[in-house]
């Protein structure tokens, strides 16, 4: 969350761990009823936890009728007019390990 604050990317909340859970449900809810919002990026950890934290969000918000979910995906390829196309380093593994600018760049191709 800190990197995403530094590259002045505010719209973003936090599950608080590597999970979301039935008690984060009604929240969710709360900002879809107050603000019109419905669609949520899911973007965890690319490590273990993560996976499972994504497994168990996927769980939660296949059975609420008025909450999209987008996945974020760790191998997507970029086309690059330089080298191809390019994907995600296996060094970087959660938000932190990217660098604002590459943070600027998701945000300008509406990756995130």
């Amino acid at each position: 969350m800190a990197k995403l604050a530094e590259a002045k990317i505010f719209n973003v909340v936090a599950t608080f761990g590597a999970h979301l859970d039935e008690h984060q449900i009604p929240r969710l809810e709360q900002i879809t009823k107050e603000t019109g919002i419905n669609r949520f990026h899911f973007w965890y950890d690319r490590d273990s936890a993560g996976l499972e934290g994504l497994s168990k969000a996927v769980e939660l918000i296949a059975v609420q009728p008025r909450i999209e979910m987008e996945i974020f995906d760790w191998d997507q390829h970029f086309p690059s007019p330089v080298r191809g196309s390019v994907t995600i380093p296996e060094s970087i593994g959660d938000v932190g390990d990217f660098s604002v600018e590459q943070l600027l760049w998701l945000r300008q191709k509406k990756i995130i």
